[in-house]
């Protein structure tokens, strides 16, 4: 989550990774008809794609992607990630 997001940063929480809660949210948004996936980077989870309001007859979605902080940004991560995800 970006910090610049929150009014108060009080409210902000940092993201932590764990498994049991990467797995959860998988089951949360595939029961919402949604598709995620995990940007992984030197074996370490970097970000996420998720695919929702899927139209599978129109072909089409939103793509919403995320990077867990800003050292991975302007780098062409979530550019490879999108076009992957694309193929």
């Amino acid at each position: 989550m970006d910090p610049d997001l929150f009014l108060d940063p009080k409210e902000f929480r940092p993201y932590v990774y764990s498994p049991e809660s990467s797995d959860a949210r998988v089951e949360r948004y595939a029961s919402l008809g949604r598709i995620f996936l995990a940007v992984i980077m030197d074996d370490k989870p970097i970000g996420e794609v998720v695919l929702k309001e899927i139209d599978r007859e129109q072909k089409c979605c939103t793509m919403g992607i995320s990077l867990v902080n800003d050292q991975y940004k302007n780098q062409g991560i979530g550019t490879a990630a999108e076009k992957q995800t694309l193929r």
